[in-house]
């Protein structure tokens, strides 16, 4: 995903396709000098532009100047003109009745080329409109004032793979060290570009962490986490390889240093001399059932600092420290599901109720800032509770795609009864071990939280991070999951007490598309820096021991836009 500064400009298709070098003078240099056949093309698209020209033509909805733009790609710009035609296979559109296929025109001045320019224009426009809508767009049309006649487009294949080649193959790689069965929910992301040797751990292990600059600290590469989904599978230790076997017959294997943590959902277990060696290398092994649910973890001794530890208890037992943290975890976690459904009003502007929806977004504000100010645990936990009860009741707007499966009634946990019940409560768990190996990393004890109660076997601290993140690491990757069709109705399966269990397929490709999206590089809202997403547990778990050692007034939270 780009962000909003990165965003490329959707005219440039055209102009790179054509002639690179008129691209690089229209957009970079700046130097393209206009003649009479600009002209009269700029005179044509400002007539196609006005906003104000909005028609209907019976089952037509003619649109103008619509603002479009695709976070997957990294374009936005303006369509000159989008056609909504009544379509019983269609989708929504917000304030009209029925269903509605979007058509894009584009507008061009001369007469039809035999070259692609055009034409990967307008497809480029149609995949922004595809992303916004959350619907197929399967054509559209090139309007040439020479010859005023419409060519129809039909987008294909080869169109969307010149769009969508290329990315930054530098930076991260993904490969497969083993196959067989067990490992098809494998994905192993390798960071081949090590981070700055200046954010890297100092020689006393403290190091300095300020607004501008990071400097020391437990920063971390992004390794890679091994799912094994495959029943019956054990897991054992041959040399310094995790070898997966079932019924005698070995399924795969992966080197141990390439890994940070080892999910696995078999009843089998692992070897000892492998829970040793996860320990002792910290590689986080945790164990869970078919149903996502967490069972068990490999821990060995705490070797951190022992003086953070302790600090870290005592602040537990302070009222007023602990609510000074706590309230900035819950501030973050306001801020980010306000932000998500802020974002979902200018993505999908179309298909959502946009009234609602920015409704709700206000009266998150308005906890936001009473969270800020609340002066007792209750009164944040209250408030927290309210503003849970508020995102999630608009929740179900931000599905657009298969409304009848993936339908959103609010929260079930345990056990889930519906598919987005089922996507969310894994994720959470999933999140949660994360964010525990990511503070054992820090040296601080995932069990002795700030704001959730302490119990045993609860990773309270752990529960506490990760209310920050969950909008935005949990909430939007069960989203883009629904709306991008990488689930579907086939993969969950209800049982007779009413539960929804997601299938065996369908969890390989959610985890796949979890570790790739933890891949994705993000610019850290406090540290000003471009860090791989999957290590904010990593830095936020940094920044919190740094605020127990004093180094920060504060404990910063993750506040994402």
């Amino acid at each position: 995903m780009y962000d909003e500064d990165e965003f490329l400009a959707l005219s440039g298709i055209q102009h790179f396709a054509f002639c690179r070098r008129q691209w690089a003078l229209i957009h970079i240099e700046q130097a393209w000098a206009d003649n009479v056949l600009t002209a009269q093309g700029e005179l044509m698209h400002k007539r196609a532009h006005d906003e104000e020209l909005r028609e209907r033509r019976g089952d037509t909805l003619v649109v103008r100047g619509l603002s479009v733009h695709s976070r997957a790609l990294g374009l936005s710009g303006k369509c000159d003109v989008v056609e909504f035609h009544k379509d019983t296979h269609g989708h929504p559109l917000a304030g009209e009745d029925g269903l509605w296929r979007a058509v894009p025109v584009e507008y061009k001045r001369g007469s039809s080329k035999a070259n692609d320019a055009d034409r990967l224009q307008l497809c480029a426009q149609a995949l922004c409109l595809e992303e916004m809508l959350g619907a197929d767009v399967p054509i559209g049309f090139l309007y040439y004032g020479e010859t005023r006649s419409r060519e129809k487009v039909e987008f294909d294949e080869s169109r969307l793979g010149w769009l969508d080649g290329g990315g930054d193959a530098c930076l991260v790689s993904t490969s497969s060290y083993a196959t067989g069965e067990a490992f098809l929910g494998l994905s192993v992301v390798l960071v081949e570009r090590p981070l700055p040797a200046a954010r890297h751990q100092s020689g006393d292990g403290r190091g300095v962490c300020g607004q501008k600059a990071f400097r020391g600290g437990a920063m971390r590469h992004l390794l890679n986490t091994l799912y094994v989904f495959t029943e019956d599978a054990y897991l054992m230790l041959d040399g310094e390889n995790v070898v997966v076997r079932r019924d005698g017959a070995e399924l795969g294997r992966v080197p141990l240093h390439t890994l940070e943590g080892i999910l696995c959902f078999s009843y089998r277990g692992a070897s000892p001399a492998l829970m040793g060696a996860c320990v002792e290398r910290g590689v986080g092994l945790s164990f869970f059932d078919r149903k996502g649910r967490f069972l068990a973890g490999a821990y060995g001794e705490q070797r951190g600092n022992v003086l953070l530890r302790k600090t870290q208890y005592a602040w537990s037992e302070d009222t007023e420290k602990s609510l000074a943290i706590a309230r900035n975890f819950i501030v973050g976690k306001l801020y980010n599901g306000r932000w998500v459904l802020e974002r979902a009003v200018r993505d999908h502007g179309l298909r959502i109720d946009t009234g609602s929806v920015k409704a709700t977004s206000m009266r998150l504000d308005g906890s936001l800032r009473s969270a800020a100010e609340c002066e007792t645990m209750d009164s944040l936990r209250g408030i927290e509770g309210d503003a849970a009860a508020e995102y999630f009741g608009v929740f179900d707007e931000l599905v657009l795609r298969d409304r009848e499966t993936f339908r959103f009634t609010g929260r079930a946990r345990r056990p889930p009864t519906d598919a987005m019940n089922a996507m969310l409560s894994l994720f959470y768990t999933v999140l949660a071990f994360d964010c525990a190996s990511a503070l054992e990393g820090v040296g601080l004890d995932p069990f002795v939280g700030f704001m959730h109660a302490d119990r045993p076997g609860r990773r309270s601290l752990a529960l506490d991070l990760m209310e920050e993140l969950r909008p935005v690491f949990v909430d939007r990757f069960v989203l883009s999951a629904v709306n991008n069709r990488v689930v579907s109705s086939k993969d969950f399966e209800k049982r007779e007490s009413g539960e929804v269990r997601l299938g065996d397929e369908g969890r390989r490709a959610l985890f796949g598309a979890w570790q790739e999206r933890k891949k994705e590089t993000i610019t850290h809202p406090f540290l000003k820096e471009k860090i791989p997403r999957g290590l904010v547990p990593h830095v936020q778990a940094l920044l919190l021991a740094r605020c127990l050692r004093g180094d920060l007034d504060g404990y910063p939270p993750f506040l994402w836009k």
